[in-house]
């Protein structure tokens, strides 16, 4: 290998660029800064949690060479898992649910993932949990097989905390006021807002869920935005008073926002990142 060049895809991931919104800022009276972690290879911040788990599942022996990774997921963690079976020789089994998109899926097939569509609905009127047994009652029954299980999984969490985070530090220099992640399975917002809190106190943390999403309790209705929102509190949310604010995005706003950053940034981004918007 040429000493210039990363060993595979998988060192590729992190070192995402900090982009200034300049022509929306010139409307507002903030200055709004976003990390374009579409930029990993795998197209978003889910790389760096899926990497740092599945690194860490090799280390203890958990995953084995030419084992099977199986993963309740619908969406990026999805993605990032099967680029990692890919280059790492693993099989990787996504189950997703009707709300996932074709282009989500098309992309998990392309790197080689057998993908199961779950149709059952949970007590709360949406698929995680239903998803998630099955999950679980694969990796009973097939041998060599490893959950990384990102909902329950603290190190997803660990992962955020020494890598997004600190590099969000780094990049600024510590000089940012606040900080805005969207919620799901909690590791991006559990590992920032503790990061931030340990070493940089004064910096708000933001947390945005859907409309409709019982990640922080209340009611829970059905929502249209993708890759937010749980029936539940995740694991990787363990201490919630080291976020400052909470907001819950309605569909139409998440859906205006991101096509705002695309029309008038150049931007393309999902609905969640129109959320955070």
């Amino acid at each position: 290998m040429m000493s210039f060049a990363k060993k595979n895809v998988i060192d590729g991931i992190s070192k995402t660029p900090l982009i200034d919104l300049a022509r929306i800022n010139k409307e507002i009276s903030t200055n709004v800064i976003v990390k374009l972690e579409k930029y990993n290879p795998g197209g978003s911040i889910k790389d760096r949690a899926a990497a740092y788990i599945i690194r860490e599942a090799e280390k203890k022996g958990q995953l084995k060479p030419g084992g099977t990774i199986i993963e309740s997921s619908s969406g990026n963690f999805a993605i990032s898992l099967a680029m990692i079976g890919a280059v790492s020789g693993y099989k990787v089994i996504a189950l997703v649910d009707p709300k996932a998109t074709e282009t989500n899926k098309a992309l998990m097939k392309a790197y080689g993932a057998e993908v199961i569509t779950v149709t059952e609905k949970d007590d709360t009127g949406s698929y995680h949990k239903t998803r998630i047994k099955l999950a679980n009652d694969l990796a009973k029954k097939i041998p060599g097989s490893y959950r990384p299980d990102q909902c329950f999984n603290v190190l997803s969490s660990l992962a955020h905390y020494n890598s997004t985070a600190k590099e969000i530090h780094e990049q600024t220099s510590g000089n940012i006021a606040g900080v805005v992640c969207a919620v799901s399975t909690g590791g991006q917002i559990g590992g920032v807002s503790e990061y931030f809190k340990d070493h940089l106190p004064d910096v708000k943390v933001t947390c945005v869920d859907a409309y409709g999403s019982a990640v922080f309790g209340g009611p829970s209705h059905a929502y249209k935005i993708p890759g937010v929102g749980l029936g539940w509190t995740p694991r990787n949310i363990n201490d919630t008073t080291k976020i400052d604010y909470f907001y819950r995005a309605k569909d139409e706003s998440a859906y205006i926002a991101a096509r705002l950053l695309c029309r008038h940034e150049g931007i393309l981004v999902g609905v969640s990142s129109g959320a955070v918007l």
